[in-house]
């Protein structure tokens, strides 16, 4: 694997297709998965997933638009399927996303076969926050599903001006002036203050924060959360409309429901966003840059790495926060940054410089052998192979680029992949999923013109 700014050239057909393996290993369809998970502990080693279901980070999901797979490229199809373990191949990019601020997952959705990427764009506010994309490696296409206003970025620099007279009032210029006159009329015509809470008028979110590890999606509920959607400077907001409505801070806060959370739910189906309530009083601080948001079930658990530590779960039924128990040890818990990953119906693995795992059922944390690189959810991609029952860290901007850590022996190694590598640089946004359906790491770069596909050993 070569990492730097070198360009490889690799011979392609005319689609721009590699084909890397002789032999076609397996075949995995979306429609029919026999996945074996083995999981730890000397528990029972066989989850099998039939009739439909898939094994999404070690849980069967039932496929509940079975048959609603967009169609494969024959071709695209037969070269993934040859590919040998611990090759790569590529694909040309058509159509990808530049890549969003501090996020570098994208999010399995098995109802039909597709991963959806969504985040905001660095900056302040969040740009462009809204849009949601949907990615189909069989025919290597991508599709929006919902565009969000790419209007808000021209106000940044209102934006700017405002939270700075909001904190240090002081008399402004005649150029400030018009510009905060100019934001106002776009505030007024775009943002919408209804119902207790505060939406673009399509409907999405309106200055949201960084994603980091605080994303994901819940295939039981077919529902893509997102942790930090509402602005922890929701005051900030409430600044605003007070100043553009020429009313006091009192009177919208009045007008505000407290029942609404920092979490949005995006539903691929609908191609709708909504803020998720809770009546919970308590609920946790939700801080993206040091926390980790994982579905289970009909649930979505937090974990805040930052001292002082958190673990709360969000049930998407009854749409209520609860603070789970959790015994503060230092020397075993990943702190900051953390990635976090499924690898069974009980167990998650916490991931930074530290490997920890914790079981959702007895409730016990336990110590694994450190990475050989440290996972950061700005900065690298963690990935499982349920079929292969490993977890896959790739470190686009530092050595090793892959690691991969076998839970049956529990041990790290650093394979060098067979094939082209992937395009990296310094600075570049790198952001993939595990693809279910073919049993293969994709990964996409703003400093490639080609989508990475990987088959682990």
């Amino acid at each position: 694997m070569l990492i730097g700014d070198k360009t490889q050239k690799y011979l392609y057909d005319r689609a721009g297709l590699s084909l890397l393996g002789l032999v076609s290993l397996f075949t995995v369809s979306c429609a029919d998965q026999e996945i074996l998970v083995a999981t730890l502990l000397n528990e029972d080693t066989t989850q099998t997933c039939k009739n439909g279901s898939v094994n999404i980070e070690g849980q069967c999901i039932e496929d509940k638009q079975k048959g609603s797979c967009p169609k494969n490229d024959p071709q695209i199809e037969s070269s993934i399927q040859a590919l040998g373990a611990n090759h790569s191949l590529l694909l040309p990019s058509r159509g990808a996303p530049p890549g969003v601020g501090w996020n570098t997952q994208m999010y399995w959705r098995s109802a039909n076969c597709t991963a959806l990427y969504a985040g905001s764009y660095t900056g302040i506010p969040a740009l462009i926050s809204q849009k949601v994309w949907s990615y189909h490696l069989g025919s290597n296409r991508w599709e929006v599903l919902f565009n969000g206003n790419s209007d808000l970025e021209k106000q940044k620099s209102a934006v700017d001006l405002l939270r700075e007279t909001f904190k240090s009032p002081r008399s402004l210029s005649a150029e400030e002036q018009r510009t905060l006159l100019k934001f106002k009329k776009w505030w007024l015509e775009e943002v919408v203050f209804k119902d207790g809470h505060f939406t673009m008028q399509n409907g999405g979110p309106v200055m949201p924060r960084m994603v980091y590890d605080g994303m994901t999606f819940n295939n039981n509920f077919d529902e893509l959360i997102w942790g930090s959607g509402a602005s922890l400077a929701s005051h900030f907001l409430v600044q605003i409309q007070a100043w553009a409505n020429e009313k006091t801070i009192a009177e919208i806060e009045k007008q505000t429901d407290q029942a609404f959370t920092k979490l949005w739910s995006f539903s691929p189906s609908d191609k709708k966003w909504r803020q998720l309530k809770s009546d919970s009083v308590s609920r946790p601080r939700l801080e993206p840059t040091s926390g980790s948001m994982i579905s289970s079930e009909e649930k979505i658990r937090w974990f805040g790495a930052r001292d002082p530590f958190e673990m709360w779960t969000y049930n998407l039924k009854e749409r209520t926060w609860k603070e789970d128990e959790f015994i503060k040890k230092k020397d075993i818990v990943a702190v900051n940054s953390v990635q976090s990953i499924r690898i069974s119906t009980n167990r998650l693995l916490y991931i930074n410089t530290k490997t920890s795992m914790y079981n959702e059922q007895t409730k016990i944390w336990s110590q694994l052998p450190a990475p050989p690189t440290p996972a950061n959810s700005s900065n690298t991609l963690l990935m499982f192979s349920a079929k292969r029952n490993k977890v896959l860290l790739f470190s686009p901007n530092a050595e090793p680029f892959l690691s991969t850590f076998d839970l049956e022996s529990q041990t790290w190694s650093t394979p060098l992949p067979d094939g082209p590598p992937l395009i990296t640089g310094r600075f570049g946004k790198y952001y993939g999923y595990f693809d279910a359906s073919f049993d293969v790491a994709v990964i996409h770069s703003d400093k490639s013109s080609s989508v990475w596909v990987y088959r682990p050993e």
